[in-house]
C-alpha cells in the first residue's frame, strides 16, 4: 500500500498498530482531552 503525507492516524485501537516514524497514532479520547 502506498500513501503520502500521512501524519496522524485516528483509531479506537492504538495498540493494534506498531510505532511508525513520523506518524502519530491517536485515540479519539486523547484528541478530546487536549481541547
Amino acid at each position: 500500500m502506498k500513501a503520502s503525507k500521512i501524519t496522524h492516524l485516528l483509531t479506537f485501537n492504538p495498540d493494534d498498530f506498531i510505532p511508525v516514524p513520523n506518524i502519530t497514532i491517536v485515540h479519539p479520547q486523547d484528541f478530546i482531552n487536549c481541547q
